[in-house]
């Protein structure tokens, strides 16, 4: 757990987390709980605009973005694309978070919000 105060990783890179995965599978829930540890939250974020949102300077803070199918311009390609641009970078630490639950799970979820 992070007080929330935290500028950056020890390396001195700009921690960013991207949150994917299936639809229903706890990715907002995800979002959130990053969020209370600190992290800037930003759901449905188009590629395009990524670039911005790691500017130098743009957010004190850790970065987390959820970037599914419903997200504007959202390809399988061009997100694994988008992930090697930003790991080549010196200054942004990025991790994949890959929301994922069994079957069943899923069916009781949209059982119970549908």
């Amino acid at each position: 757990m992070t007080s929330g105060n935290e500028q950056a990783a020890p390396t001195g890179k700009l921690p960013l987390v991207l949150v994917t995965g299936v639809s229903g599978a706890g990715k907002s829930s995800a979002l959130k709980a990053l969020e209370d540890m600190g992290f800037e939250a930003v759901d449905n974020l188009p590629l395009s605009l990524m670039g911005r949102l790691v500017a130098p300077g743009a957010f004190p803070h850790p970065i987390a973005a959820g970037v599914d199918i419903r997200t504007r311009e959202f390809g399988a390609e061009a997100f694994l694309e988008q992930v090697a641009e930003l790991r080549a970078r010196a200054d942004v630490d990025v991790k994949v978070l890959f929301m994922d639950c069994d079957d069943q799970v899923l069916t009781r979820r949209y059982a119970e919000t549908r």
